[in-house]
């Protein structure tokens, strides 16, 4: 008798070759380039899982690295994926507690470039 599977959800066929973060990167770029008919920027890919632009960037190499996609460097959106889209899990979006990197660029932004309240008489750069 063979046991049943314990998380129907599963199937008992071989092991992913991606951990789950990296399995939500994939179908990102998958569900983009089938939305859009482009493949993503890492910008895109930043503002939807809300991390860093270095953090992508070592996503996008390690994603390469597996064979999970391939890539043009220094190719605007020239990624493309190789696993087949019925193995990739479904896609969550990111959640939707409140982050401190669109305030923190802002802030950075207004330091830089706005005009300096200490000295009103400097005129503006």
């Amino acid at each position: 008798m063979k046991p049943t599977n314990p998380n129907p959800s599963k199937t008992d066929g071989p092991e992913p070759r991606f951990t789950e973060k990296q399995g939500q990167y994939v179908a990102f770029i998958d569900s983009y380039t089938a939305l859009h008919g482009v493949s993503p920027g890492e910008t895109d890919m930043q503002c939807f899982f809300r991390v860093s632009p270095p953090t992508v960037h070592q996503m996008v190499l390690r994603l390469e690295e597996k064979g999970l996609i391939s890539r043009v460097p220094r190719q605007a959106r020239s990624i493309r994926v190789l696993v087949d889209p019925a193995c990739l899990p479904r896609l969550i979006r990111a959640s939707s507690r409140w982050s401190p990197l669109p305030f923190l660029f802002l802030s950075w932004r207004l330091r830089v470039f706005a005009p300096s309240r200490a000295h009103p008489e400097r005129p503006p750069p």
